[in-house]
């Protein structure tokens, strides 16, 4: 597949340039048409590798903690925010499998999970969503 969406947009840019020379385009359409379809395949080429839903090793931000699994020396936690669902790949440490341990118990007792993570910390911390705190009558 991403083989596939490569050529067709190298091949998008062979065809265009080939047309732009054929037509005998002005130099300065050519010199403003080619760099912006570079770029337009470059973006939509980065835009496919992020839509893909791989894991991510970004850092998490702070959203409602829905499942999290550790394997081997690597831990994947699902968090859930305003931009949707999303993977991410942690290392692991004792200290997190802890946290993951006890926020997958949580999760199945049917209490909302926070994950909080920030700079500060290096490693991420879980805490039960506060609604009286977050939503005050």
């Amino acid at each position: 597949m991403e083989y596939a969406i490569s050529i067709s947009l190298v091949a998008m840019v062979i065809f265009m340039i080939y047309f732009m020379v054929k037509a005998r385009a002005n130099f300065w359409l050519i010199l403003v048409v080619i760099p912006w379809m570079l770029f337009t395949m470059g973006f939509g080429f980065m835009l496919y590798e992020i839509s893909k839903g791989y894991a991510t090793q970004l850092k998490i931000p702070n959203s409602q903690f829905l499942y999290a699994k550790v394997m081997g020396d690597v831990t994947y936690v699902m968090v859930l925010n305003e931009k949707g669902p999303r993977l991410h790949v942690l290392p692991s440490s004792e200290e997190l499998r802890k946290e993951i341990k006890k926020g997958n118990r949580q999760v199945k007792e049917g209490k909302t999970v926070m994950i909080e993570s920030n700079d500060a910390i290096p490693v991420p911390r879980l805490h039960l969503f506060d609604h009286k705190k977050q939503m005050p009558k």
